[in-house]
């Protein structure tokens, strides 16, 4: 067997074989040879290869040769890449689609916000004295201690000051429910400590009661004017019934 090269140049090999995004050539020649023929992309640009003078394939493009390694039996294999699939390529390109995709992560509700939350970085992994912006929208989520928190205020990180530490800091974001009479959203346990975000108009469940979050002392048609906005407070709704809630019926 042998493989002809695009300059017409031509060198015997014991086999030739494609797997996905590379090519790998088995030689007996020395690496110094080999790596005269492989490293000169004007050679490889084209690949063809015969077998008792027939052509049986031909391959273009794997221009970049990656690797010759040595086997026990005295073969060489050489490796071969298209510019755009060898390793530190493809690795490039994971690392800006998972770029891509934080970013994007940033400006998610919620709810959808929940569903990804690996994309997010965790709290534990920012340096004490990191300086957390509310205007960055990198720093608009942490994961921490297998919950998804918001960021409430700009502030430099410290130990004492982990998300559910402090009631103005971070808000805890919790998983999804429709906020209707059948699907209320459970309110979690770090309200008192770091706060909620609650939506006028929705339904809330605290214990075994159910409230909805409605602005109390004005007029209804006012009241239900306002469903939608949002609020973040530092009680359960039992504590502000009257004000913010009401017991659903």
């Amino acid at each position: 067997m042998k493989i002809i090269f695009n300059d017409a140049t031509e060198q015997a090999v014991q086999q030739v074989t494609a797997s996905g995004d590379h090519l790998q050539i088995l030689s007996l020649e020395d690496p110094a040879t080999l790596r005269a023929y492989f490293e000169d992309s004007i050679k490889t640009r084209k690949i063809t290869v015969q077998e008792r003078g027939q052509t049986i394939e031909e391959y273009e493009g794997y221009t970049d040769l990656y690797s010759i390694a040595w086997t026990p039996g005295g073969i060489y294999i050489v490796t071969m890449y298209k510019p755009d699939q060898t390793p530190e390529v493809q690795t490039e390109k994971a690392q800006a689609a998972i770029r891509v995709a934080e970013l994007q992560a940033a400006e998610l509700p919620d709810a959808q916000a929940l569903e990804v939350k690996a994309l997010y970085k965790d709290w534990e992994d920012d340096p004490v004295g990191y300086e957390y912006d509310t205007s960055n929208p990198e720093d608009r989520r942490r994961n921490y201690n297998g919950r998804l928190w918001n960021l409430n205020k700009d502030h430099a990180k410290s130990e004492n000051w982990y998300p559910g530490a402090d009631p103005t800091l971070w808000t805890e974001i919790v998983e999804g429910h429709a906020g209707t009479m059948e699907d209320p959203i459970p309110v979690p346990d770090s309200v008192t400590t770091s706060g909620f975000e609650y939506e006028y108009g929705k339904h809330y469940s605290e214990g075994d009661v159910t409230y909805l979050c409605k602005r109390g002392g004005i007029p209804d048609e006012q009241a239900e004017a306002m469903y939608g906005q949002k609020v973040t407070l530092y009680f359960p709704p039992s504590a502000l019934i009257g004000q913010y809630f009401s017991v659903a019926e």
